[in-house]
């Protein structure tokens, strides 16, 4: 009997060498360190998700590209970006800053129509020539881009196209376009599938 006071005695001894208080706060950091670790995982990776968020939103956003062909302009060759969606069509050279020689933008539609433009968002000035379905030219303009502050107008193809194309500004006087002349105008352009008008 003396002995198993003598280990009661013992037990109660050393469970009081520490106050009552640090004994459960050991148990309580060796119970959180996994809990802490897990946390500052969370958190660190937060962080990288907010990093690269801010990094994206940096960035500006991608183009995305339209399909590309290659037609003939007053013998010149031209590698054109085709419009033939509802969205590309409506979006056209907006906030594009530049329009670089030898290229420009073909507007395809599904039937002939008398077509209207605007150059809202437009950052320059754009040449438009208007194309029947037989790739003969009907009209053009110059369309200047909007002043700060101004509306901007619309440019009529005044007869029926079934093209829109935009060219830098001053292509149609250096490429000499005029009424009746014929833009040559490939398979893969006439007959891409489009959406309605």
């Amino acid at each position: 009997m003396k002995e198993i006071l003598a280990v009661i005695l013992s037990l109660l001894v050393c469970s009081c060498d520490k106050p009552t208080g640090q004994q459960e706060q050991n148990v309580d950091v060796q119970q959180t360190a996994p809990q802490q670790k897990e946390k500052d995982a969370t958190d660190s990776q937060r962080e990288q998700e907010g990093k690269t968020a801010k990094q994206q939103e940096q960035q500006p956003p991608k183009k995305a590209e339209l399909p590309k062909a290659k037609i003939t302009v007053a013998n010149k060759e031209i590698e054109v970006e085709i419009a033939a969606t509802r969205f590309s069509r409506a979006k056209g050279y907006m906030f594009r800053e530049e329009i670089p020689d030898g290229t420009g933008m073909i507007f395809v539609f599904n039937t002939s129509g008398y077509r209207q433009f605007i150059m809202d968002n437009c950052l320059v000035d754009i040449d438009i020539v208007f194309i029947d379905g037989d790739g003969y030219i009907v009209s053009a303009a110059e369309m200047k881009k909007p002043s700060p502050g101004m509306a901007s107008e619309y440019y009529d193809s005044k007869f029926r196209c079934r093209y829109a194309l935009e060219l830098p500004a001053g292509s149609i006087e250096s490429l000499k376009l005029r009424k009746n002349m014929r833009i040559i105008i490939p398979d893969e352009i006439k007959y891409i599938l489009t959406e309605d008008d």
